[in-house]
Parts: C-alpha cells; sequence; structure tokens
C-alpha cells in the first residue's frame, strides 16, 4: 500500500470518527436508519476530502526539504 493510500485511510478514518463523535454528542438515536447512514457517509466522504486537500494544501506551501537537511535528520542530527 502505497503512502498516498495510507493517508487517504487515515483522512478517513479521523473523519468516521468525527463524524461518530458528532452523532454521539448530538444524543440522537439513529438506529438503523439507512438513509441516516448513508448520509452520514456522505458527509465522511466530504470531510475526507477536505482533509487531504488540506494536506496537499501544506505540502504545497513547505518547500522540500534540501538533501542536507534530510541526511541530517535522517542521522538524527537535527
Amino acid at each position: 500500500m502505497s503512502t498516498d493510500n495510507q493517508q487517504e485511510n487515515r483522512d478517513k478514518e479521523n473523519a468516521w470518527i468525527e463524524e461518530l463523535n458528532n452523532i454521539l454528542n448530538s444524543g440522537i438515536d439513529v438506529g438503523d436508519d439507512w438513509t441516516f447512514w448513508r448520509q452520514a457517509e456522505d458527509r465522511v466522504n466530504r470531510r475526507a476530502e477536505e482533509l487531504k486537500q488540506q494536506r496537499e494544501a501544506r505540502l504545497k506551501e513547505a518547500p522540500a526539504p534540501t538533501l542536507k537537511e534530510r541526511l541530517l535528520r535522517w542521522l538524527g542530527l537535527q
């Protein structure tokens, strides 16, 4: 599994955690209301996409580390 796929899976997991926390905190008894759960899944998918876009924007803003910086970090000297 590639790093991008792993990060997308973490985004999806985080979005589900947020959604389930919102549901629990709202006190709504949803039971087996499939319409509710489909809507929740739609909200989760949108949130996961937002997280992905935010991460991509942060990566574009941050300058790529130089070879020297990467070597120092790898050696534990930075």
